[in-house]
């Protein structure tokens, strides 16, 4: 979809888009924010729907992404956001077995030997939920995917100026079944304790802010959280 075909959307409606992200099919009560007027809010149902991005079934009386919404929210191009930059959105893996966490090693720039979590390769024709589940049999490895937590991430250059403005969905799973590869397209795969990933030479400056979420005492596989959060790159 191209910019010049990409309607302008209200940040509501693109609010609206993130959220269907997470599920197949949602009710008006499920999507609305408790303090929108509920006129106004079927007014940016109602421009999404003739934008061709969602669809209604007014029987069931669900909504749910059309193609051309699961296209945008796959990679979330065109939409607006900070200082107009375009926003990024990739998909990682917390895959977790007796205390340790499947890593990493990348080997391409320009994160060449840096260690994290697995990232996932979106299809813009299908859902994020589906690329997660591809990808994690892509791993070999075979369980129930939850998403508990979505980071926004602003990044600042030296100067305080945004660089990227970018989400990560991040799908959990705890003891699946099957044998990890020991590669992949990103780079070399291992079982690393949290600690270990932390003292890696190299991770990612996000890293440590997923393993303190999935490691919690509080964290609970079926509650969700968005956090956002800025960070600075030497760039």
């Amino acid at each position: 979809m191209s910019k010049s075909k990409f309607p302008k959307l209200h940040k509501v409606q693109w609010q609206i888009l993130k959220k269907m992200a997470t599920q197949e099919h949602f009710r008006f009560n499920e999507l609305k924010p408790k303090e929108m007027d509920p006129r106004r809010f079927v007014y940016h149902l109602d421009r999404l729907k003739a934008f061709g991005l969602i669809l209604h079934d007014k029987d069931s009386g669900k909504y749910w992404l059309a193609d051309g919404g699961k296209m945008v929210i796959a990679h979330y191009e065109d939409l607006p956001s900070i200082e107009d930059y375009v926003v990024q959105t990739y998909l990682l893996l917390y895959i977790k077995r007796k205390g340790e966490l499947l890593a990493v090693k990348r080997k391409h720039a320009p994160y060449l030997g840096f260690v994290g979590n697995p990232f996932v390769n979106m299809v813009s024709d299908e859902y994020i939920r589906h690329s997660a589940g591809s990808a994690l049999s892509e791993l070999g490895l075979e369980g129930q995917l939850s998403l508990n937590l979505i980071l926004e991430m602003i990044y600042k250059r030296k100067d305080k100026s945004v660089r990227t403005h970018a989400f990560i969905y991040i799908f959990y799973t705890e003891n699946p079944k099957g044998e990890p590869k020991k590669n992949n397209e990103e780079g070399t795969l291992s079982w690393l304790t949290p600690e270990e990933l932390l003292k890696s030479e190299e991770y990612y400056d996000n890293t440590k802010d997923i393993i303190e979420f999935f490691e919690s005492k509080g964290f609970d596989k079926n509650s969700f959280k968005m956090i956002s959060k800025s960070y600075s790159t030497p760039w």
